[in-house]
């Protein structure tokens, strides 16, 4: 086997010290995060079925918008000469 490390460089080396600053800047928004991942999960313990219907709804919501834009990002491509000849639209 070869080293592989050796041949190619590291990806996202230089953002290694970028990110000690950021943190600094915006602990506060990753501290408020935390928080609410906790009581969220507290909820999702408390009332498992109510959490679970939320849960499934959030997730629904989340592949329609996805769904939804990935189809107007496509027509938009084919109509700007991108993408396959071949697709019906």
């Amino acid at each position: 086997m070869t080293n592989m490390s050796a041949t190619f460089s590291h990806a996202g080396a230089g953002d290694a010290r970028t990110g000690v600053p950021l943190l600094g800047r915006n602990w506060g928004w990753f501290a408020v995060r935390g928080v609410l991942a906790l009581l969220l999960g507290i909820v999702a313990i408390l009332f498992p079925v109510s959490a679970l219907f939320a849960f499934t709804m959030v997730c629904a919501a989340y592949a329609g918008a996805d769904g939804l834009l990935s189809t107007i990002a496509g027509m938009r491509t084919r109509r700007s000469g991108g993408g396959r000849s071949s697709c019906a639209a």
